[in-house]
């Protein structure tokens, strides 16, 4: 078997997640997720379509990732221009699309904070805001929840502010505007994969990656969790064919590790990639 990185077993577990027929909605600076519904596409989903934030389009066109490039892949060859409130009021709404959310923290309920770190009056930390996370939270079943540091900060019994409902008393004040079929399928981090249970909401521990174990789970998150009755999984480590796919035709430079970088390492590899891409034709005949 050969060796992979974290960045490499999310990447894998989340395409394993995306089914042949799928409508998947691709964020803003997730460059993990797009590397997951490439992946999908070049393996077991090639019916997948994809509608683009960024350049607002629907397409089934896929290329290898870029940053300099990516709007020539988004917007060339696609399918279908829209607009960003009929992405999120129309399309998304109606269609269920599926979509990998990161929120800064998160609580056993699946409730996020993607706003402030601290008081919001004097935070912390600023946080980049929501997009359209809090209306995908309120009104699509078919959404996951991904953070890719597991520790006490990010998973925690307190959010400092709620910026998207999950499940619990916080989804009872939603569904006063009306009940829905909504709410995140699973939550993923870099250690493991929690469920929400039926009914309570609360979060279920279901599988572990890599050598985690479940004490080394208690211990670096902040609320409590239930065990599945099933028994606890652990994930398959990704294939040498995904770990061929994915690291010489969907994301040969590693933009995906920038999720799991910060400061200067970020910086550096942020650099790096920019000088690769500037140096080399587009497209995959540049690879």
């Amino acid at each position: 078997m050969t060796a992979f990185t974290k960045d490499e077993q999310l990447v894998c577990y989340m395409s394993s997640l995306i089914e042949p027929e799928d409508f998947v909605v691709q964020g803003m600076g997730t460059p993990l997720v797009f590397s997951a519904f490439l992946l999908a596409k070049e393996t077991h989903a090639p019916g997948v379509q994809f509608m683009y934030t960024v350049g607002n389009t629907i397409s089934e066109h896929t290329d290898r990732l870029s940053i300099t490039h990516l709007e020539h892949l988004t917007v060339n060859s696609s399918l279908k221009r829209v607009k960003m409130t009929e992405m999120h009021c129309d399309i998304v709404p109606s269609l269920k699309v599926k979509e990998f959310i990161r929120p800064a923290q998160v609580d056993r309920y699946g409730n996020c904070n993607n706003v402030v770190i601290g008081n919001y009056e004097k935070p912390a930390i600023r946080l980049p805001g929501t997009g359209g996370i809090t209306d995908v939270a309120a009104f699509n079943p078919n959404f996951y929840l991904y953070v890719t540091r597991h520790s006490l900060q990010t998973l925690v019994e307190q959010l400092d502010f709620c910026s998207s409902v999950g499940y619990g008393e916080r989804a009872h004040e939603l569904h006063l505007m009306g009940r829905r079929e909504r709410g995140p399928q699973k939550l993923i981090t870099d250690r493991c994969v929690f469920s929400f249970a039926d009914g309570v909401g609360s979060a279920v521990l279901e599988a572990i990656f890599h050598e985690e174990t479940v004490d080394s789970i208690r211990k670096n998150t902040g609320f409590s969790f239930d065990l599945s009755a099933k028994g606890i999984d652990r994930v398959d480590p990704p294939s040498d064919h995904q770990l061929q796919i994915l690291r010489e035709m969907v994301d040969p430079l590693g933009i995906r590790e920038l999720e799991l970088l910060g400061g200067n390492d970020r910086l550096q590899k942020l650099e790096k990639i920019i000088r690769a891409e500037h140096n080399r034709p587009r497209g995959r005949e540049g690879a």
